[in-house]
């Protein structure tokens, strides 16, 4: 019996495009010609969660398990490095070292805001799927070994 089920592969898919855009678009005219928008770096993300999910859908459930993990580690990272870039920038210009424009740092603590909003989603439902994937790993590993048990004491002449 699996406690997983597809449906969590695809919320996690879906939670984690979202954060691909900025709600409300990009940011543009900041100093030194920087952008911000959604979270970069994450365009083979939707192959790895379905050779995932494959590897599971097989009983291959370390194997998802570990996809899995090593794309929430991925997220978390890319997720970060977007947290750092844009709060390294939002503190230049409370500093006045960056930009004078009010306007863009209104703009900047609403993307912010907006991001964690699509953030957190998308990591809980990585921890979950991977906690859900480790639970069929033990679901799995307890079955195969009451099945050895049991073969064991049929084949047993005592």
């Amino acid at each position: 019996m699996k406690h997983t089920s597809t449906t969590q592969f695809s919320q996690v898919l879906a939670a984690v495009q979202r954060t691909e855009r900025l709600p409300g678009g990009e940011i543009r005219g900041l100093p030194n010609g920087r952008v911000i928008g959604g979270l970069s770096g994450l365009h083979l993300f939707a192959v790895e969660l379905s050779e995932a999910e494959r590897d599971w859908r097989q009983g291959r459930f370390r194997a998802a398990m570990d996809r899995v993990r090593q794309l929430e580690t991925r997220f978390h990272a890319v997720a970060a490095q977007w947290n750092s870039v844009t709060g390294s920038l939002i503190a230049s210009i409370r500093q006045g070292r960056e930009l004078k424009n009010l306007e863009k740092l209104k703009d900047l603590k609403a993307a912010e805001i907006n991001m964690q909003r699509l953030i957190a989603p998308a990591q809980k439902g990585l921890r979950d799927l991977a906690a859900s994937i480790s639970q069929d790993f033990v679901i799995s590993a307890r079955e195969s070994s009451t099945d050895d048990a049991s073969v064991g004491k049929k084949d047993d002449p005592a």
